[in-house]
């Protein structure tokens, strides 16, 4: 017995020294509390005797934790957590808890004992961590949305470049029914069949230029609300946007899609879907115009495969160079002089499918030309 006794003697000793120790009745109160304890919380023994744990509790303690504890010990189970406490000059200590419910013989709870291990400097280091890594995120999302602005802002720069093309024709167009109806005026009159005339030909001329405004107002809306959409559309209207410019550099651009391609929706920012096709056309074109390509051509082709939709837009410029290649997504890398480009267009093009659509964008050699591939999973 007397072996027994200095056993157990040293063990408490030997807890006494690494743990931080306090024990409780069946209702919470506190009836032992070790020396290492008052030290960390800054109360005297006497001060915490008699006293419950919700001395020590932080407002940052939830009910939740709470009530998981007691629910759990009262079962006679362990319960392991990290608790955030608080001194008794309300400084915050963080511990690493185990509460151990002690029965007796008729398997009753007799008491609990609290058993802790001191981890405020590691989970103080934990959280200004947490905080470095929120505030890094954050600046690394303000940074991509200065980039996608920046990015808007050249495509958009892209658009009125575009648009000027498609406008020269039809206000050539209003400009020449104008003259002609002040010369037939001058010559004797014109009969009231060819007023109507001139005035159907003025109007379809305005209708196609007010349509063209219309592109512009879609395209440029900084609305990112996502919404179901069929890319069909998109792509349709992104062609539009360009047809001008392609037709001037004698661009041909072949689009099929079949009524149930034209059919397939996806879920995400139209808008930010129309940049994306509107920065790899404006590449294609500009790769045909650099090279000089005779019978310059670009095809798109949407299918389903399966539960993705894809999306190819290929050219026949001749390719992207293999050394180049791996880098085309870099930011801020082009082969374009600074006059022409900023090199964050398909870095950002990149960013919006992976990001904002949980898809994939990749290019390769194949043919002719370059290929990119738009890689969008069905929600």
């Amino acid at each position: 017995m007397i072996k027994k006794d200095l056993l157990l003697t040293q063990y408490k000793n030997a807890l006494d020294a690494s743990l931080h120790i306090s024990k409780t009745d069946p209702a919470g109160i506190i009836t032992y509390v070790n020396e290492k304890f008052c030290q960390l919380s800054g109360y005297k023994e006497e001060e915490i005797i008699g006293q419950t744990h919700r001395l020590f509790k932080h407002p940052d303690t939830t009910k939740e934790q709470m009530d998981d504890l007691w629910r759990t010990v009262s079962s006679q189970q362990i319960w392991h957590g990290t608790v955030t406490n608080q001194t008794k000059t309300g400084e915050p200590f963080y511990t690493d808890t185990f509460i151990v419910p002690i029965v007796n013989e008729r398997n009753e709870i007799e008491e609990y004992m609290d058993m802790r291990i001191d981890v405020t400097e590691l989970e103080t280091h934990l959280r200004t961590l947490q905080i470095k890594i929120d505030k890094a995120t954050q600046e690394i999302k303000d940074q991509q949305e200065r980039l996608i602005s920046q990015s808007r802002s050249a495509a958009l720069g892209e658009m009125f470049d575009n648009i000027a093309h498609q406008w020269r024709q039809p206000i050539a167009a209003i400009n020449n029914a104008i003259i002609n109806a002040e010369f037939a005026l001058e010559l004797g009159g014109m009969s009231t069949e060819e007023i109507l005339e001139t005035f159907r030909q003025i109007n379809t001329y305005t209708a196609f230029l007010s349509g063209t405004i219309d592109d512009f107002r879609n395209f440029s809306n900084p609305d990112k609300e996502k919404t179901w959409f069929t890319p069909h559309e998109i792509i349709q209207q992104t062609i539009e946007i360009l047809h001008g410019s392609l037709d001037a550099n004698t661009i041909s651009l072949l689009y099929t899609p079949s009524k149930e391609e034209q059919l397939l929706k996806i879920y995400g920012s139209s808008g930010e879907f129309s940049q994306v096709i509107l920065n790899i056309l404006s590449n294609a074109r500009d790769a045909l115009k650099e090279h000089t390509i005779k019978n310059g051509h670009i095809l798109i082709a949407l299918t389903r495969k399966e539960d993705s939709i894809f999306l190819q837009i290929a050219d026949n410029a001749g390719g992207i160079l293999q050394t180049v290649l791996p880098k085309i997504f870099d930011p801020y890398f082009s082969t374009k002089n600074k006059a022409q480009g900023t090199g964050i267009g398909l870095y950002m093009s990149k960013t919006i499918i992976e990001k904002h659509f949980n898809g994939k964008l990749e290019a390769k050699n194949e043919g002719e030309g370059a290929v990119f591939t738009i890689t969008i999973p069905m929600p």
